[in-house]
């Protein structure tokens, strides 16, 4: 149905705003009527320059947004003053486009009776404090109710992973475990024979074992995403024959073989690096009589396209992250003597994280939250975190008289960590307590990792070294 105006074809637009002004918010009413702007408030009266005198201004505007800048502009300069008053007349800022000029506009106002329905906000930021207060309060009692979710309950054994389960090294990373493409939750191990063997969690049986994978025993496995081609890969890595082989998990394929990495020494650990959507492989050297700390990149064609050089410092772990912040990727090797960080783009070093006399660095982890932090593990027996950028020493946490190997994170919180002794401890991080010690293993704890399934939540999976079973442990079990 057509409105009085546009039956007559007369110019009319109306829009509610809001103009600030002693702390208090004012919802106003901006009509254009043909050539004149009315602006309306209820229960508040309007002075301009503390005269009833209407003021000219030379400004130009076509539209009922521009007015209202206008307008808002005069308020903030306080060439409008806003005063309180108790009757319920509605008081008008007529804004008039002069006929004589165009460019010209005169102010003025005036009280009158006429019924307009214009809703005053006077507490509208005294509210909205309040409701901030409250939205504060909430969040708070959602953090504490999410922490008490996450908090670990009672970590209990659900199963051995019951196949010759060998570990031929006390290094990290001795077997993998990952959520598969499809959805699937597997664990990649080895055993004696040098084979590589596929275990579904869920439906806790092998499903793949291929024999003789390398020439001796696997020591280290990682698994890689390829997101160009959308499948799952595993590295398998050879310590002693310095060689290291992709695998398509697809279909079980060797898609590379990288023989003879280190001509001297021993390639402990080895890792993945995605650069600009190229793939790459970079390589340890672990060699006890001459220049060991020696990482090579290699592309998946199997082309060397780098080497960093260092120290003769023996290097057992090696990884890698990206920073969001410095939009740089980052080395992250475990020595002998220290744990180190480069700078992958330029070939140097970045960060030396060193603490008094230490020896034996087997596991790291990046933990970033809010602040990134360098979490490692140390064959004295100490968890050390450091701040990453600055190699600061954040804290010591000392797990009696243990050496400590594979650690892993757990919801930011709590970290797992495996032991000399057998154990496996779950630390609170805030105040470095362990909260549950993990008893069932029968030789030193060497790897651990954590994979996530929607229905029964976490699986903490562990192995021990030598012939000592991976065993897969769950927090409040819904078995």
């Amino acid at each position: 149905m057509e409105n009085f105006y546009e039956k007559n074809n007369i110019d009319y637009e109306y829009e509610d705003y809001y103009i600030s002004k002693d702390n208090i918010i004012y919802k106003i009413l901006v009509e254009k009527f043909e050539n004149e702007i009315l602006i309306k408030i209820k229960n508040y009266k309007i002075i301009l320059n503390l005269t009833n005198i209407p003021i000219i201004f030379k400004k130009e505007f076509d539209t009922i947004y521009n007015a209202y800048i206008f307008i808002n502009t005069l308020f903030e300069e306080n060439k409008v003053i806003i005063k309180n008053i108790t009757s319920n007349k509605e008081i008008k800022l007529d804004i008039k486009i002069s006929n004589e000029n165009i460019n010209e506009i005169i102010l003025s106002y005036k009280e009158n009776n006429k019924n307009y329905i214009i809703n005053e906000i006077n507490n509208l930021k005294n509210h909205i404090k309040e409701l901030k207060n409250e939205n504060i309060r909430l969040k708070k009692e959602i953090n504490i109710l999410k922490s008490y979710h996450d908090k670990p309950k009672h970590i209990q054994l659900l199963t051995d992973v019951k196949k010759d389960c060998y570990a031929c090294t006390n290094l990290d990373n001795i077997f993998t475990a990952f959520k598969s493409v499809n959805g699937n939750l597997y664990i990649i191990f080895s055993n004696k024979n040098k084979s590589l063997i596929c275990y579904d969690i869920i439906q806790q049986k092998i499903i793949t074992e291929i024999k003789n994978c390398h020439d001796k025993n696997i020591s280290n496995l990682r698994h890689f995403y390829d997101k160009k081609n959308k499948t799952d890969l595993i590295m398998s890595v050879s310590y002693k024959d310095n060689n290291i082989k992709l695998w398509n998990v697809n279909n079980w394929k060797c898609i590379l073989n990288l023989p003879n990495i280190n001509n001297n020494g021993f390639l402990d650990s080895a890792c993945f690096l995605n650069d600009k959507n190229n793939n790459y492989i970079l390589t340890s050297n672990c060699y006890w009589g001459g220049i060991s700390e020696h990482i090579k990149v290699f592309d998946f064609n199997g082309n060397k396209i780098k080497e960093i050089n260092n120290s003769n410092d023996k290097t057992y772990f090696i990884d890698n992250f990206y920073d969001n912040i410095t939009h740089k990727h980052y080395i992250i090797t475990g020595n002998e003597n220290y744990v180190k960080s480069y700078d992958y783009e330029k070939n140097e070093l970045y960060q030396k994280y060193y603490d008094n006399d230490n020896r034996g660095h087997f596991s790291i982890i990046i933990s970033n939250n809010n602040i990134i932090k360098l979490i490692e593990s140390c064959f004295d027996g100490n968890i050390r975190i450091w701040n990453f950028h600055y190699g600061l020493l954040l804290n010591r946490i000392n797990i009696s008289n243990s050496a400590l190997f594979g650690i892993c994170l757990w919801k930011n919180n709590y970290l797992l960590v495996g032991c000399e002794d057998k154990n496996i401890k779950l630390i609170e991080l805030v105040n470095g307590a362990i909260i549950q010690s993990l008893n069932n293993h029968n030789k030193w704890v060497i790897s651990i990792k954590i994979i996530n399934h929607r229905k029964y939540g976490d699986y903490i999976i562990s192995q021990g070294y030598d012939n000592d079973q991976i065993k897969i442990w769950v927090n409040n079990s819904k078995y």
